[in-house]
């Protein structure tokens, strides 16, 4: 009942025309609004899960005078879960169990943690490439704008990691503007539209850096 409520407000713009019984609905429009509804809700849901992770790590009592490193155990224990003959199975556990994992990540890089961004960026090491795109998701870093692109559209092909890579450029739009994303980077992005499924968080988190970079 809610989404029948919530589709009245738009649905008079939505469609092209309504034909009479000789004709038909164009619903292109209506389409697309609903994959980018459903796409939206992924992404909420999963940033919000990754946040809920990164403030219980934060509220936690810090062990006096100890500077734990946790970057490198979250790395293992990404690739852990990640690992195909002895990780999880893919599903919502799974996902629900890397999201933990990259909101403690979050937590560790604004706690000052990081790795070496320029080689996990174009490295193999799944658990490492995420904690790049964390690190720089915490805190954006002009100057890493090219390479950060470069890593999501031509290395990182496994969905959830593409989608925190595609978060940290979004907050690097966000927080340097528009203008440190050069003309070709930003087609790059563009072009990364025919590649992703039209209704997933991947392809919401992409058209709102495009919108940023008045593209789309």
């Amino acid at each position: 009942m809610l989404g029948g409520i919530a589709v009245i407000p738009w649905l008079s713009t939505v469609f092209e025309s309504i034909d009479t019984p000789f004709g038909g609905v164009k619903y292109r429009q209506l389409a697309n609004r609903l994959d980018e509804v459903e796409g939206q809700s992924a992404s909420v849901r999963q940033v919000q899960q990754a946040y809920e992770a990164r403030e219980r790590v934060q509220a936690a009592d810090p062990v006096e005078g100890q500077a734990e490193q946790r970057l490198p155990a979250l790395i293992a224990n990404y690739n852990a879960v990640r690992h195909p003959q002895t990780g999880m199975p893919s599903g919502p556990v799974r996902t629900q169990v890397m999201t933990r994992i990259v909101g403690e990540m979050i937590a560790a890089a604004e706690a000052g943690e990081s790795v070496q961004i320029d080689s996990a960026l174009k490295g193999t090491d799944q658990g490492l490439r995420l904690a790049a795109y964390a690190v720089l998701y915490a805190r954006p870093e002009p100057s890493y704008a090219i390479p950060l692109i470069d890593s999501v559209v031509d290395i990182e092909k496994k969905p959830f990691g593409q989608f925190w890579g595609l978060r940290a450029i979004s907050r690097l739009v966000e927080v340097a503007g528009r203008r440190q994303i050069d003309l070709n980077s930003a087609r790059r992005l563009r072009d990364l539209q025919e590649d992703l499924p039209r209704s997933s968080d991947r392809m919401f988190e992409l058209r709102r850096i495009l919108e940023g970079l008045d593209l789309r």
